[in-house]
Formats: C-alpha cells, sequence, structure tokens
C-alpha cells in the first residue's frame, strides 16, 4: 500500500508540473488533486506518522515543483509563444521621450512656432526641432510665436512670445 502512495504522489507533484506547462483548462489539476488525496489517504491508511510525512512533502513539493514549471515554461515551445519577450530598445528607437531633462533645460527662454494648436498640448518647432510641448496660460493657435518658460521633467511649458 505504501508503493501505491508513493506513486500517487508522484503522479500528482508530475501532473501539476504538466498542468503549469500545458494549458488544459484544468482537467490535469483535477486529476492532481485527486491523485495527492489517494496518496494522502493511503498514507494515513498504513499509519499516522506516514500520512503526516506525506502531508509534510506535499506542502514542501508542491510549491517547489510549481516555481520550478513556471521558470521552466518560457523554455517551452508553448511557453514561447504565449509569453511576450521583453522590449529592447535604444534612445534613439524611442524618439524624444527618451531624451533627457538635460536637454529640455537648454531650451529655457529660447522662442519657436507652434505647429499645431495648444489645447493645452500640442507641437512646436524649437530651434528647428519639434517637441511636444504645453501651453502654460490659455489655449495658443497653430503659426503662433511662442517662448519656453519652464522645464518641469520632460514638459515643455511654453506661452506666447508678446505674454
Amino acid at each position: 500500500m505504501l508503493l501505491y502512495a508513493v506513486i500517487l504522489l508522484l503522479l500528482g507533484i508530475g501532473l501539476i508540473i504538466l498542468e503549469v506547462l500545458i494549458p488544459s483548462g484544468g482537467i490535469l489539476s483535477i486529476f492532481a488533486t485527486a491523485a495527492l488525496i489517494g496518496s494522502l489517504v493511503l498514507g494515513f491508511m498504513e499509519s499516522k506518522t506516514t500520512g503526516f510525512v506525506f502531508l509534510a512533502v506535499i506542502i514542501v513539493c508542491l510549491p517547489i515543483a510549481i516555481c520550478w514549471a513556471f521558470k521552466l515554461l518560457p523554455k517551452t515551445a508553448i511557453g514561447k509563444k504565449t509569453i511576450l519577450a521583453p522590449v529592447v530598445e535604444t534612445p534613439q528607437e524611442r524618439g524624444k521621450a527618451g531624451v533627457s531633462e538635460q536637454q529640455f533645460d537648454k531650451l529655457k527662454g529660447k522662442t519657436g512656432m507652434t505647429l499645431t494648436a495648444l489645447r493645452p498640448g500640442g507641437i512646436a518647432e524649437i530651434d528647428g526641432q519639434r517637441y511636444s510641448v504645453i501651453a502654460k496660460g490659455e489655449m495658443i493657435d497653430s503659426n503662433t510665436e511662442i517662448v519656453v518658460m519652464e522645464v518641469e521633467g520632460n514638459s515643455i511649458l511654453v506661452d506666447t512670445k508678446h505674454a
């Protein structure tokens, strides 16, 4: 009877690992739970000590097996298809969002021209480059001369030049 309990224990842990690696809709989990409960019942039928040893093995080994399966998942064929790969971008690929604040600080006090209406955000050309800017006060129409009033982080706050 002890041999059957050990077989059911190993089968239950194996089925839990397969549940992580193979999308079965929970069917493998049901069989794994039945196998683990069966191993506990057979273990307690052998003796109380054996039953508690099986319970301790399940409590310790099951989380370890699940963590190991999740570490293994990205290396499997199914895992490669279902898990998104991390995006690796260079600052050039990110565009203006990747520009540091120090470069924005150089814009303070410079003048430019709005390319779109600022409601309050929009696009302006400053020193021959396009920037996403925010109107400090009211809405500013397109083709209006502006001056950079403040730079707060990545936000360029502008106002009309005659203000």
